[in-house]
């Protein structure tokens, strides 16, 4: 969904949430929109601030903490939100009336018009003020690639089945993976470190090039240009240090309470990164291990029906989506036979 779109829903909730037809199902509903994505309710506050600088809520905001969204029907209580012509009730009328007067719809459709007119207009301003530069996820689906360009200009690739979350400020560019894999090419700048977060570790370069590989709570980290200080937030087994640093050409795998580090692993990390041109390398690799790298990749999952076969090393180079290779190298190399179906391929020895 892109920021057009996202604005423009904070612009009609904005609208509902002081009509008289709101409902305990609306704030529900409202309550699951702002939970469904942090740009939802980025937008919110930006339309809350937005409206404030145009001096719409100077009257009603204050005592009001910043960032925080005012209680539902506050905007509609301010004489400024009066239908142009009417006549404003006092005190001692509203309390003899029906709660809300019939021009409130009016009221709705006009402050919907102005809040999108709002954030068109301060937008820019907006993010400068603020400090939010970028704040989006990014996720692929199992077999596809993406490549994003960040507000500060680092640049990244997503790899397969994976899930990202970003935030670009002044003070802080932070990534949180959720899962899966991506290559930084992180722009320098050392007022700001860049953090990526993969579970209990946290991996952070200033100007940079490197990967992360989430698997649950083992985390792999790859390093072809500069530094990295790989952290352990949790609590590390005896012997381990908190931190390491890694330069280029490291390879750090990690498990919770410890990391472990390879130091000048150059073909290695060659191996490692060929996905980002489509490929999978092995080199004396087990055949469970590369089953394990093909079903990254693949829906048509294959399945090692014989533990007996699973020890068995290969090597070569294949496209990550072309396991027909891979199967034919199986059949015509080693003693393994392959039965296939649409739902998965199932190995067995012969």
């Amino acid at each position: 969904m892109d920021s057009e779109t996202v604005e423009r829903e904070a612009a009609d909730w904005f609208a509902r949430r002081e009509s008289d037809a709101w409902t305990s199902a609306d704030e529900t509903l409202f309550d699951e929109w702002l939970a469904q994505r942090t740009a939802h309710r980025i937008a919110f506050i930006r339309l809350q601030s937005a409206w404030q600088r145009a001096g719409r809520l100077r009257a009603l905001s204050a005592g009001m903490t910043g960032g925080v969204i005012p209680p539902r029907g506050s905007l509609l209580e301010n004489p400024l939100n009066e239908v142009p012509g009417s006549e404003r009730p006092q005190p001692e009328q509203r309390a003899a009336e029906a709660p809300r007067p019939a021009r409130r719809p009016m009221a709705r459709r006009w402050i919907a018009l102005a809040a999108t007119i709002l954030l068109a207009l301060v937008s820019g301003v907006y993010v400068l003020q603020s400090g939010l530069l970028d704040s989006n996820r990014y996720s692929t689906r199992i077999g596809t690639m993406e490549s994003i360009t960040l507000a500060d200009g680092s640049r990244l690739t997503l790899n397969t089945d994976s899930r990202i979350r970003v935030t670009v400020e002044p003070q802080h560019r932070h990534i949180d993976l959720d899962k899966g894999e991506a290559f930084f090419e992180v722009a320098n700048d050392p007022r700001r470190p860049f953090v990526v977060r993969a579970g209990h570790k946290r991996v952070i370069a200033l100007g940079t090039k490197f990967s992360v590989r989430r698997d649950g709570d083992e985390v792999l980290v790859v390093v072809t240009e500069g530094t990295v200080r790989v952290e352990d937030e949790s609590v590390p087994a005896p012997g381990q240090a908190r931190e390491v640093l890694l330069g280029a050409g490291s390879i750090a795998r990690s498990a919770p309470g410890q990391v472990l580090v390879r130091d000048g692993a150059g073909p290695e990390v060659d191996r490692l990164l060929s996905w980002r041109s489509g490929y999978l390398v092995f080199r004396n690799s087990t055949l469970a291990d590369a089953v394990a790298e093909f079903n990254r990749y693949n829906t048509r999952k294959m399945v090692i029906a014989d533990p007996r076969i699973g020890g068995i090393r290969i090597g070569g180079n294949f496209r990550s989506g072309n396991t027909d290779a891979f199967l034919w190298l199986l059949q015509t190399g080693f003693p393994v036979s392959v039965d296939s179906s649409r739902e998965r391929v199932v190995l067995k020895s012969r």
